[in-house]
Parts: structure tokens; sequence; C-alpha cells
């Protein structure tokens, strides 16, 4: 799931706020290098949220978690997989 995700995530960059050439993007990339400035952001966000049907909290948006394209890929995976999955508590 992580490289649809990935690859997904990345189309949002690039085609709601023209972040980046498309094949460049990979997990390292950090989207203040390709442009990605705070307004932009935001609409990247949403669109996440709208495409995978989450939602983000305020705590998630701060911290630098989201600062890069693997960091958004992990977060949506943690959010998008099914409850109790893991082995967690």
């Amino acid at each position: 799931m992580q490289d649809e995700t990935l690859w997904q995530i990345a189309s949002i960059v690039q085609q709601t706020a023209g972040g980046g050439d498309l094949a460049s993007l990979d997990r390292s990339t950090v989207l203040e290098d390709i442009g990605i400035n705070s307004m932009k952001r935001i609409r990247i966000i949403g669109q996440i949220e709208k495409t995978f049907g989450i939602e983000f909290d305020a705590d998630e948006l701060v911290g630098g978690r989201l600062d890069t394209l693997g960091g958004l890929c992990d977060c949506v995976a943690d959010k998008v997989a099914p409850r109790g999955a893991g082995g967690g508590v």
C-alpha cells in the first residue's frame, strides 16, 4: 500500500500545488524544497483528506511529520490502516 499511497500523494502535490515533476518526487522530497508554502500545504492537506476519507488533527499539522512526502504517506497509512492491525493494544 505504501507505494500506491506515495504515488497518490505525489500526484496530489503535483496537481494541487504544481510542486515538482511527478517522476522526481519520492519519500524524501521536502515540500518546502519544491516550492510548497503554507497556503499550498493547506490545499494539499485538504485534498488528501478528501481523497482518502480521513481527517488530520490539528496537532498532526505541526511538528514536522508532514514536511516530506514520506511523512505524509506514513500519516495517511496510519489513518487508513484497519483498526487492530499490527497487533497493538
